[in-house]
């Protein structure tokens, strides 16, 4: 609901027209992305991306996608934690599955 009223909010006043899904999607994306860049350093940001496409993930999975080192992905999710872009929702034994917040999914669909 905060993407929606940001969206309202970046709109100006002058727009007169109806504001398609697509065209909201398209604002939507660029608000999320530059909070992405604002916060994360660049292959922080490219990482994220990664763990997007995954969608719910390990740390296994994540270093499988990703190639880097299992040291390095901790880093990103303690990260993406902090930011809240990411949430711990189950432990299986030894596995810790993250998922991504859902307001970044639209992501997955530019």
């Amino acid at each position: 609901m905060n993407a929606i009223t940001t969206l309202i909010n970046r709109i100006p006043e002058s727009y007169s027209q109806p504001l398609g899904v697509e065209k909201a999607m398209e604002i939507i994306s660029s608000l999320l992305t530059s909070e992405l860049r604002k916060n994360l350093p660049e292959e922080g940001a490219r990482m994220f991306f990664i763990a997007i496409e995954l969608g719910r993930f390990t740390n296994s999975s994540f270093v499988k996608k990703s190639g880097k080192s299992k040291q390095s992905i901790n880093k990103y999710i303690q990260l993406f934690l902090r930011y809240e872009y990411i949430h711990l929702s189950e432990i299986v034994g030894r596995n810790h599955f993250y998922e991504i917040d859902p307001r970044f999914l639209i992501l997955t669909k530019s």
